[in-house]
């Protein structure tokens, strides 16, 4: 059980076709589940997005219906999982959408990404990184975001856009813009992390044109993120205490936690 006799966590997924939340109870029992489905738009041969507030819709539905099944004086916290690699931006002020969310499986940066390519830059992306040149990642979709917004850069650079993965857009609006963070295992797929710091890499950021102010503060998969605020179906003052890339929670939910096990 949790303290104060607060028993349940309600668990958001928040994946590519649906979003769905679970409520579990104090021993990691799934009393109940919710669901609601997410469309997907392909505006031109090869370009895959979804509509940003359309995601964060669907997401405090299902919160909303899991939090009331269970009662909301005994819910103990909310927790993320996220589809990972898809990218949004953000105006700091409004909290309205540069664009649509350019989801994981969208190439329209692969002309870039062939650029770094020829130019030489992978071994340093992957040494940096761990990961391969590919419109995949998050940092290409980012800068297309940029590029495609009038003075993106220079407003990104003032502080006054944000670019974050999913897991940061849900907690932003969970908590009326109060958190700005992402975790680990999110910030590991944007192709921005250096693995061995941990941090935003300068080099990585200045070849994808990106400015650290628009970027989110990384923090632990487990541990406080923010309280909700704000939300009309939410009450306020829920703890988010969780987020987490969806295959890296897959591993962790099969215990597949030491080196060779998978």
């Amino acid at each position: 059980m949790f303290a104060g006799n607060k028993e349940f966590v309600i668990a958001l997924d928040e994946g590519t076709t649906n979003a769905k939340a679970i409520a579990l109870d104090g021993f990691g029992n799934v009393v109940a589940k919710f669901s609601q489905p997410l469309a997907i738009q392909t505006p031109r041969e090869g370009w895959v997005e979804q509509s940003g507030e359309a995601l964060i819709s669907a997401s405090l539905d299902v919160i909303a219906q899991a939090i009331n099944h269970v009662g909301a004086e005994n819910v103990a916290a909310l927790a993320i999982s996220n589809q990972r690699e898809t990218a949004i931006g953000w105006y700091r002020q409004s909290g309205k959408p540069l664009n649509a969310a350019i989801t994981w499986q969208c190439t329209r940066s692969a002309e870039f990404c062939e650029t770094l390519r020829r130019e030489g830059k992978e071994q340093q992306i992957t040494t940096t990184t761990g990961l391969p040149i590919a419109p995949l990642f998050s940092a290409s979709k980012m800068r297309w975001l940029l590029e495609s917004t009038p003075e993106g850069v220079q407003l990104a650079d003032q502080g006054e856009i944000c670019l974050g993965t999913i897991d940061a857009w849900l907690l932003w609006n969970l908590t009326a813009g109060d958190s700005f963070c992402c975790d680990y295992s999110n910030a590991a797929r944007t192709q921005l992390l250096n693995l061995k710091t941990g941090e935003w890499d300068e080099e990585m950021l200045a070849l994808f044109h990106i400015p650290r102010a628009a970027l989110p503060e990384i923090k632990p998969s487990s541990g406080l993120f923010g309280y909700t605020r704000g939300l009309k179906t939410i009450p306020d003052g829920i703890p988010v205490m969780a987020m987490v890339g969806d295959s890296h929670a897959a591993l962790f939910g099969h215990a597949l936690g030491e080196a060779g096990c998978v």
